[in-house]
């Protein structure tokens, strides 16, 4: 048998500002563009907007890669990308930053919102294949009312946001525009460190899913207004950890169409009280088949601070799965006149709730005097229909002589109400309907089963 010999030869390639890279089998090269070698800087000082502008509009219609060698790269204006299978890349590990050095407020393309990263098709043409990675975002969170996002985007589909840092913007961070006429499609985004987002004001969320068909996972939360929203549907939002939030954490939000088919598991999130009401994970007025699963939310109250919610049903009034949540309330601090700590809350809202609320964990520790429920489900609107069932909870640390109440149940005198309570455990805070205490097997002729272990 003849040996063939093959000689690896290694060639140091010139420092040109771009080279090419051809996949195996592939018919199509894409460049790839050392930034500092297009003429950015990256010394933290000089602007280099037009050297990153440049170095995108010289990307052939097929795409490249931007490489942002370690320094800041000082940005004063719209980065605006309109080509497919592009790729922003830096070292990872905070190497690669890309900060706001003077403040903007210009629109780059109708229908879009003045950010550091613009990504942009159009309702005919979406932008596909687009991956930003390994970079450190810097805002500047005095700016204004208008101070820029971080990456916004108008038809964006196939986006991969992953390992980078999101850090002080005043306002959202990641942000889809233009999601009614032509939603944007399929994204992924993980493995993400934001803090310090929404710090101006009533700002949404650091994500927001204004799309559709989208996973948000592992990523970093640490003082942000709120976490993630999912404002259309078919969206996975998983292992993420949120550590602080000014207002939320996770929200699936009605009102839009297809708000469906949204799952919220395995994520942990920290809440302590404050000026305004704050929830862990919110079910939003309008959306249907929300499975909540396996989350952790470990809620503190402070002196004087406003109402806490670890799991919040604002009204999904086609389906919604509350199971197999830990819920810890610490209700050392004595929140303000007439507020209250609830484990899981579902509230009608004037259009009806259907839910399964069942195999939740809630435990209550320094039990206080203002009002506490482990489980409440509340009624508004007298011709509303409530359909709920509380199967295999267990709720422990409450006592009803203080206003602790494992389930609590509120309901107008014309309320349609279809209830199963089967199998629920607490170690004192009996069932309370309106204001009667129950421990028997039916009330109002409904399956009423609740153990009581001292």
């Amino acid at each position: 048998m003849a040996w063939g010999c093959v000689i690896l030869l290694l060639v140091a390639l010139p420092a040109w500002a771009t080279t090419t890279m051809t996949m195996l089998g592939a018919a199509t090269s894409f460049p790839y563009t050392d930034m500092k070698a297009a003429g950015a800087v990256g010394d933290g000082v000089t602007d280099d907007t037009a050297a990153i502008q440049g170095a995108l509009n010289a990307l052939p219609a097929t795409g490249g890669t931007l490489f942002f060698p370690a320094g800041t790269y000082c940005i004063s204006n719209n980065i605006l990308v309109q080509k497919d299978h592009v790729r922003l890349a830096g070292l990872g590990g905070g190497l690669s930053v890309l900060k706001i050095c003077t403040y903007f407020e210009n629109i780059p393309v109708s229908g879009s919102v003045p950010a550091m990263v613009v990504l942009a098709g159009t309702p005919g043409a979406h932008r596909k294949h687009i991956t930003i990675e390994g970079l450190y975002f810097i805002g500047s969170p005095n700016a204004g009312a208008d101070e820029p996002k971080c990456i916004s985007t108008l038809y964006v589909d196939y986006l991969v946001i992953k390992n980078n840092t999101f850090d002080t913007f005043g306002h959202e961070c990641i942000w889809p525009a233009g999601g009614g006429v032509s939603p944007s499609l399929f994204w992924h985004i993980t493995d993400n460190f934001f803090q310090h987002i929404g710090t101006i004001g009533n700002s949404p969320s650091a994500v927001t899913l204004n799309m559709f068909h989208a996973t948000v996972s592992h990523n970093l939360f640490d003082d942000v207004y709120g976490a993630i929203g999912s404002l259309y549907g078919h969206h996975t939002i998983i292992g993420n950890v949120i550590t602080s939030t000014r207002i939320f954490g996770i929200a699936a939000a009605g009102d839009n169409p297809g708000t469906d088919d949204v799952t919220i598991l395995g994520n942990q999130v920290t809440l302590t009280s404050g000026s305004q009401l704050r929830w862990g994970i919110g079910v939003n007025d309008g959306a249907r088949n929300v499975v909540v699963s396996g989350n952790s939310i470990r809620m503190t109250t402070t002196a004087g601070g406003e109402s806490l919610v670890g799991i919040r049903l604002l009204g999904p009034h086609e389906g919604a799965l509350v199971h197999n949540n830990i819920i810890t309330m610490d209700t050392t601090g004595v929140l303000a006149s007439g507020r209250s700590a609830i484990g899981i809350s579902g509230f009608d809202n004037g259009n009806g709730l259907d839910v399964v609320i069942g195999n939740n964990v809630i435990r209550l520790m320094n039990e206080t005097t203002f009002y506490i429920a482990g489980i409440q489900i509340k009624a508004s609107v007298a011709t509303d229909s409530i359909k709920a069932i509380l199967l295999g909870n267990v709720m422990k640390g409450f006592s009803r002589a203080n206003s602790a109440y494992a389930i609590d149940i509120t309901k107008t005198a014309a309320t349609t109400f279809y209830w199963s309570i089967v199998d629920n455990i607490t170690d004192g805070g009996f069932l309370r309907f309106d204001t009667t205490f129950i421990n028997t097997s039916t009330y109002d002729n409904l399956p009423i089963n609740i153990d009581s272990i001292p």
